[in-house]
């Protein structure tokens, strides 16, 4: 991976380094990001709206710069450098606005994300389905970002945080999954009677 990066770049990316350690992780890794692409409805200017504003939130300069220059190649340098910003963007249609909106939500304050929030999707043309394709976009920057961190760091114990909105249960991501489930933890768009698998009816 870092003689690749040597070859084509002239040096050795940073997001490179830590997954040298473990170059068949990094296969898995993004072999399951692009199992999302051939049976999304979700465009793919939409998915560079969601991982530019994703990238924004997280602080991610990187990210923002190789992300931002592919959103405008598609919706306009002022477009992009607006969603970079975190600024309403006249050019993106009402869906990539909500789902710019629901990328930062997702991503600052996960654990509080609410029906109200996904039901603004929802007015904006998004289906269900879409709603959690569209979480699974961010939640790819974001893993890799909080891995990361807890690469460089030991994990802390937080005592005294309860309640829906500490974490669902631990992972930052499950509220918002939840959300979009109707509150299911066996998951969004199982197969079966509510209940089935183990799930709340």
């Amino acid at each position: 991976m870092c003689a690749a990066d040597r070859d084509g770049d002239g040096d050795v990316w940073n997001l490179t380094r830590p997954w040298a350690w473990r170059p068949d992780v990094h296969e898995v890794f993004a072999a399951a990001r692009a199992a999302l692409g051939p049976g999304t409805t979700l465009t793919a200017r939409e998915q560079a709206v969601l991982v530019t504003a994703t990238a924004r939130a997280l602080g991610d300069s990187c990210c923002d710069l190789a992300w931002g220059a592919r959103l405008a190649s598609q919706v306009g340098g002022e477009a992009a450098a607006a969603v970079i910003r975190g600024e309403p963007a006249g050019a993106l249609s009402p869906r990539e606005r909500a789902l710019a909106e629901w990328a930062e939500r997702v991503t600052r304050a996960p654990g509080e994300t609410t029906p109200e929030d996904v039901a603004r999707l929802r007015e904006a043309g998004l289906d269900d389905r879409e709603v959690f394709e569209a979480t699974v976009v961010v939640a790819f920057p974001d893993r890799l970002r909080h891995g990361r961190r807890r690469a460089r760091r030991p994990a802390r114990r937080r005592p005294g945080r309860g309640g829906a909105g500490a974490g669902a249960r631990g992972d930052p991501l499950r509220a918002p999954l939840l959300e979009v489930s109707g509150g299911r933890p066996d998951g969004v768009g199982c197969a079966g009677p509510a209940g089935a698998r183990g799930g709340a009816p």
